[in-house]
């Protein structure tokens, strides 16, 4: 395979975990890059299927992980990197061509870490509803994921999905948290903001070919309340879905008629989300009446995974906290 430009000091690492029918498209649009990688690491968590059949022939280091977490194979795959920075992306992801140079050309002095667009791609109708709810900043939960910027900007976060940091930066704050199953990105970024600036480059871009339809969507969004609790980084959306049952009791209680207004008020916001989607993304009529709906399942899914990621980690702290009884 011929491979264009000089050779950089970016190692590029993937995880990957029974994705191999994707997984050699996006090491080949790495190696297809205009900054070329020092090298590629593609980091498996014990696969079903044929991970290493599907590099066959790449130049790529394929390495195992046991910890059973994206951050773990992650830190695996950092073990033995020496290069300046470190970029990653996912096996479900295909980087545009030019993607390593506009993270890279975004790295300014007092910048730590740089991420870019995941355009979440597919053709099916409940994929697109899926991509254009999770798009919209009432369906995406606080996730960067779907988080669509138009300028370069200072942020909180970048996506794990698209991603680049200065590895010296990323070691010294310690890294990924092997042990979170879910918002390691969140969780890391909190850290290495004490370092230096985390930018985003729209340009930047890798498309996302997740395959989720829309229960898997649901759940999803689910698992990320939780998981985000358990990594102990709360947003305003977090907040929310904390105090939304709270203020509905209460409501219920003694003020029925402002609860009735302002769930008409809700309905009427998510239904017009709905028809500026539909027509922004050029979707069926139906998407009008599909798109609202999957938003109110993705915030009642979010709720339920924010207080059940609350409730187990009130359980952790209190069982950690109880005295532990030695035998004699």
């Amino acid at each position: 395979m011929h491979i264009r430009g000089c050779m950089s000091s970016i190692s590029v690492i993937i995880p990957v975990k029974n994705q191999a029918s994707s997984l050699r498209n996006a090491v080949q649009a790495v190696l297809c890059q205009t900054e070329r990688p020092k090298e590629i690491i593609v980091v498996d968590g014990h696969s079903s299927d044929d991970v290493s059949g599907s590099l066959s022939g790449l130049q790529v280091k394929l390495l195992t992980e046991d910890y059973g977490t994206r951050s773990g194979a992650i830190m695996v795959g950092l073990a033995g990197v020496d290069s300046e920075y470190v970029a990653f992306t996912d096996a479900d992801c295909i980087p545009e061509q030019d993607w390593l140079k506009k993270l890279l050309g975004t790295l300014e002095p007092d910048v730590v870490g740089v991420g870019g667009t995941v355009l979440n791609s597919g053709s099916s109708k409940a994929l697109q509803n899926v991509n254009a709810a999770f798009s919209s900043p009432l369906g995406s939960g606080g996730s960067v994921q779907g988080r669509l910027f138009k300028h370069q900007r200072k942020v909180r976060s970048i996506s794990g999905a698209n991603c680049m940091y200065r590895l010296d930066a990323f070691r010294k704050c310690g890294g990924y948290n092997v042990n979170l199953a879910g918002a390691e990105d969140a969780e890391l970024n909190q850290r290495i903001r004490r370092l230096g600036r985390l930018l985003v480059n729209p340009n930047a871009i890798v498309r996302h070919y997740h395959g989720r339809g829309y229960a898997e969507f649901i759940r999803e969004m689910h698992d990320y309340g939780q998981e985000r609790v358990l990594a102990r980084v709360l947003n305003m959306p977090a907040v929310v879905s904390i105090s939304a049952p709270l203020l509905v009791i209460t409501a219920i209680l003694f003020f029925p008629l402002i609860l009735f207004l302002f769930l008409v008020a809700y309905l009427l916001i998510l239904e017009t989300e709905g028809i500026r989607l539909q027509i922004a993304r050029r979707l069926g009529r139906d998407s009008m009446l599909i798109i609202p709906a999957l938003l109110i399942c993705e915030h009642l899914a979010y709720s339920t995974g924010i207080w059940r990621g609350l409730l187990q980690l009130v359980w952790n702290t209190l069982r950690q906290s109880q005295p532990q009884s030695h035998g004699t």
